[in-house]
């Protein structure tokens, strides 16, 4: 009995199974699915000022999604009211230098706000990890403020960077008599 068909078949099989393999993860890497992710949720809080000005404190809070580690280059918001907008730059981006002091026999790290790190100055975000990073800026008390934040990060060891954008609408206060 001739059983070599089935020898042909099963490679023919295995072949197909390699090449529909092959198609799924070319698949899941354009439409995203391997890609880095990441969550921006943004929110405002309105103070009055002594000054006829708003103290505008704009929050934004992210949200690392399970897939890579990404090196944050800038996170900045955008605050427009009439024809005028202004840029601001959320702080705790850079990460911080330190120096060692020597407490009995251990060496203490201390942070130096003032000094960016020399050898990795970017903060980085790995899988699951949350931060809120807030900026403060003054708006006119009576403009209605459109607040988007931006964000430009860079998967570790690859040369793309990606962007991610989200917006809030920040109403004056009401004004009570």
């Amino acid at each position: 009995m001739d059983w070599s068909w089935t020898k042909h078949a099963n490679d023919i099989a295995q072949a197909l199974g390699f090449l529909a393999a092959g198609c799924f993860f070319i698949y899941k890497g354009i439409s995203g699915y391997l890609r880095v992710n990441l969550s921006i949720k943004v929110s405002c809080d309105r103070r009055p000022s002594n000054d006829g000005t708003d103290f505008l404190a704009v929050q934004a809070h992210l949200k690392k999604g399970p897939n890579g580690t990404i090196a944050m280059h800038d996170v900045s918001a955008r605050i427009a009211y009439g024809d005028h907008s202004d840029e601001v730059r959320f702080d705790g981006v850079m990460r911080s230098s330190w120096q060692t002091e020597r407490i009995s026999n251990t060496n203490r790290a201390i942070l130096d706000w003032k000094t960016s790190s020399a050898h990795s100055p970017l903060l980085k975000l790995v899988p699951d990890e949350e931060i809120e990073l807030t900026a403060l800026h003054k708006v006119p008390n009576n403009a209605v403020c459109q607040v988007q934040v931006g964000l430009i990060g860079q998967r570790l060891r690859s040369p793309v960077f990606a962007q991610w954008k989200c917006s809030a609408v920040s109403f004056p206060q009401e004004k009570h008599s």
